[in-house]
C-alpha cells in the first residue's frame, strides 16, 4: 500500500515536471555591484532558486513553500565552459529581452546592437525591447530577460 502511494507520487511528479514549465527570470546591471541575478521558479511557491553573482562568489538560496532550505556561497571557478551551448541544451521558450545599454564609442554601441540581433535569432527570442544609446556619457549594459523550459527534457539534454 506505502509502496504503491509512493510509485504514484513519484508519476505524479514526473508528469508535473514535464508538463509545468520552468519560468527563470535573469537580471544584469553593470551600475550594481550585485550585477547578475537569476530566479527560477518551478509551480510557483513550490520550488524557487535564487542565485547572486558578485565579483568573488556566487550565493544561492532554494527554497519549498517561500521557505529557505538552503543557502550557499559558491566560489566562481575559472573553467571556460561553453555556456550558449548549455543554455541552448535547454531549450527555453517564451524568451522576453529588455535591454538597454550605451557606451561612450558609438560604434561599440553599434556592434553591441548587432550582436544583440544575431543571438536573439539563435534563441529565437519572441520579443525583444532593444534600447540602444549611441551617445551615452559612460559604458552601461543592463539586461531582464524571462524565459521557460521544461524540466525534465532540459535535464535530459543537458546530462547526454
Amino acid at each position: 500500500m506505502i509502496l504503491s502511494i509512493i510509485f504514484i507520487f513519484l508519476l505524479a511528479l514526473v508528469i508535473a515536471l514535464y508538463i509545468v514549465p520552468i519560468k527563470a527570470a535573469i537580471n544584469y546591471n553593470t551600475d550594481n555591484i550585485e550585477s547578475f541575478h537569476v530566479i527560477i521558479t518551478w509551480l510557483s511557491s513550490i520550488v524557487k532558486i535564487d542565485a547572486i553573482k558578485t565579483e568573488r562568489n556566487v550565493t544561492l538560496k532554494t527554497y519549498l513553500f517561500d521557505k529557505k532550505i538552503f543557502s550557499r556561497e559558491l566560489a566562481i571557478k575559472s573553467d571556460k565552459i561553453n555556456n550558449l551551448s548549455n543554455i541552448k541544451k535547454l531549450k527555453p521558450y517564451n524568451i522576453k529581452l529588455n535591454t538597454s545599454y550605451g557606451f561612450q564609442d558609438p560604434s561599440v554601441t553599434g556592434v553591441f546592437c548587432g550582436a544583440l540581433n544575431l543571438l536573439t535569432e539563435y534563441f529565437q527570442v519572441e520579443q525583444l525591447y532593444n534600447n540602444a544609446n549611441f551617445s551615452s556619457d559612460y559604458d552601461y549594459i543592463h539586461i531582464n530577460a524571462l524565459a521557460d523550459f521544461n524540466a525534465l527534457s532540459s535535464l535530459i539534454n543537458l546530462l547526454k
